[in-house]
């Protein structure tokens, strides 16, 4: 379980975007690589994933928002399955999303171009 970031104001929430990062440390004493899908980083061929909510989950800018996110392993996709629960902590609502398959092409969001 995570806590969400501060809003600054009211918010309605329909889904949640995650994305990774890879860090290459290798054998050797220089800089490690990171391979990043972030929206900040360059594009790579691979994208960030959207996780739309079962419902909209709304959320005053001073309520305490956490998330939890649970993955399977799916060997025969050679993948992983995720399930994701946003919970507002004042209002005591909870939305969610899974399970979804991280090797679905339709959970890719669409790259920058």
């Amino acid at each position: 379980e995570a806590n969400f970031p501060r809003r600054s104001r009211d918010a309605v929430i329909d889904g949640l975007c995650g994305w990774w990062d890879a860090v290459f440390t290798g054998a050797g004493a220089g800089e490690p690589v990171v391979l990043s899908t972030s929206p900040a980083a360059p594009t790579t061929v691979w994208a960030q994933c959207r996780f739309l909510l079962d419902k909209p989950l709304a959320a005053k800018a001073d309520e305490r928002l956490t998330v939890r996110c649970d993955m399977k392993e799916n060997k025969l996709r050679e993948s992983y399955a995720l399930w994701v629960e946003l919970r507002n902590r004042a209002s005591g609502a909870v939305s969610r999303a899974g399970p979804i398959e991280l090797s679905d092409v339709h959970v890719r969001a669409s790259p920058r171009v």
